[in-house]
């Protein structure tokens, strides 16, 4: 499975979709990991720790997209790259399908997967980052790498799922 995880265009976005440490877990699964230049900088991570974890580092984002089996990010894909986005790709991200409708049609039409991870909090408890759902994106791509589960996911008629994650 070829994982690639672009960096985040939003302006102020601090985060990073994937540390050098959880890239080195998804390459010893088994997976071949891309990252795009300079994903690492907002959290003062350079680009020679991820090629130290066996990652790929790649200065065309396009081409990324267009190599992809899975592409893994925080926010939303912008909707001019939806069409460079592989048929069958599983694209694992915060969307939101009940208030970008438009968004959530273009990726269907593109032929991609869309796994949804949402934020879900408990009565009176205090706000909390996306950090806490790197788990369940780990298990999602561990569980899309799995053969039994690939005719499940490309024979869905909705081509989404919905995951929420409680911390």
């Amino acid at each position: 499975m070829r994982i690639f995880v672009p960096k985040e265009t939003v302006p102020g976005e601090k985060r990073a979709s994937v540390v050098p440490e959880t890239a080195k877990k998804l390459v010893a699964l088994g997976a071949e990991v891309a990252v795009e230049t300079e994903i690492g900088a907002s959290i003062r991570r350079g680009d020679g720790k991820y090629e130290t974890a066996g990652v790929h580092v790649i200065a065309d984002r396009i081409a990324g997209l267009h190599e992809a089996d899975a592409v893994l990010r925080l926010r939303k894909p912008p909707a001019d790259e939806v069409p460079h986005l592989r048929k069958n790709c599983v694209h694992i991200g915060f969307l939101d399908p009940f208030n970008e409708r438009e968004l959530i049609e273009q990726l269907a039409a593109a032929n991609v997967i869309g796994v949804v991870n949402r934020l879900r909090a408990k009565r009176n408890q205090a706000p909390f980052t996306a950090c806490r759902s790197s788990t369940s994106i780990k298990r999602t791509l561990f569980l899309c790498s799995r053969v039994r589960w690939r005719p499940v996911l490309r024979a869905s008629k909705t081509r989404f799922f919905s995951r929420t994650t409680q911390p």
